[in-house]
């Protein structure tokens, strides 16, 4: 779907089913577009890329997400996994920026579902990150 299609069905209550489908919530894995502002301090900033990490029952029962930022910038910090050529979008993505975002007030779209390998890359860095 694309993003004006998915924004209006998003933005209209998501009305009819066959467009929402895939717009009713992000799902874990996929790589949506979403808006970062406002934002503070050190925290990514504008419309971009991001991985979803957070499960499918979450994002659907509180309309949140929790997302990883994706930048274009490549700097080699141990927190980034860099996309490859599985993925369409490219850049690098920021799991020490991991944030939960109300996507419903946002205006998303998914771009593309992100390989396991990768997804599983990060979800170790994120465990690294919170664990004990």
């Amino acid at each position: 779907m694309s993003e004006p299609d998915c924004l209006q069905a998003t933005q209209a209550g998501q009305q009819n089913k066959q467009e929402a489908s895939r717009c009713d919530s992000p799902k874990a894995g996929d790589i949506i577009i979403i808006d970062f502002n406002p934002q503070s301090g050190h925290e990514i900033q504008k419309r971009r890329p991001a991985l979803v990490v957070s499960n499918d029952s979450f994002n659907r029962i509180t309309g949140m997400a929790v997302v990883c930022p994706i930048t274009s910038t490549r700097r080699d910090i141990p927190y980034h996994v860099s996309l490859d050529s599985s993925t369409v979008t490219q850049g690098e993505i920021l799991c020490e920026q991991a944030k939960s975002l109300d996507y419903e007030s946002r205006g998303w779209y998914t771009a593309e579902v992100v390989p396991d390998k990768i997804f599983n890359q990060v979800i170790d860095i994120l465990e690294m990150i919170i664990g004990k």
